[in-house]
């Protein structure tokens, strides 16, 4: 069981996940717990990238994500 932060961005007026637009530096990053996803979500989000258009998402999963 992990947390991921999804990188999503907008695309055509459409907000798609990096993994759907193959942008693989941006792919998910999985952590430990929710408190340390939330940190970088927050980081991302305020300080980094304008929200309208890239935003960051923590999402839970319990299987191992694969996608690198």
């Amino acid at each position: 069981m992990k947390w991921f932060l999804v990188v999503y961005f907008l695309s055509a007026g459409e907000w798609m996940t990096a993994e759907q637009l193959e942008a693989k530096q941006w792919y998910r990053t999985a952590y430990v717990d929710a408190e340390s996803c939330i940190q970088v979500q927050n980081h991302f989000t305020t300080k980094l990238y304008d929200p309208d258009f890239v935003r960051a998402s923590c999402e839970f999963t319990e299987a191992n994500w694969r996608g690198r």
